[in-house]
């Protein structure tokens, strides 16, 4: 979860409630509520993300899996 870190970082975003990052074949993006409850949606993932869908957290410039 390194490269997600990396590109959360470059989007200086601070805090994630909840996010979901998707790479599967149908599809690709991250969706995530941000500290004032906003829902932000990208539909584009950091180079290199593994396949799969992952349930996050994102605090002090780490990402924390709930579930993938």
């Amino acid at each position: 979860m390194k490269n997600l870190e990396k590109y959360l970082s470059k989007l200086k975003v601070n805090q994630i409630r909840l996010g979901v990052a998707c790479n599967t074949s149908e599809e690709i993006g991250l969706r995530y509520w941000d500290e004032s409850g906003e829902h932000v949606s990208i539909d584009e993932i950091p180079p290199g993300f593994e396949e799969g869908i992952f349930f996050f957290i994102y605090k002090n410039g780490k990402v924390t899996l709930i579930k993938n």
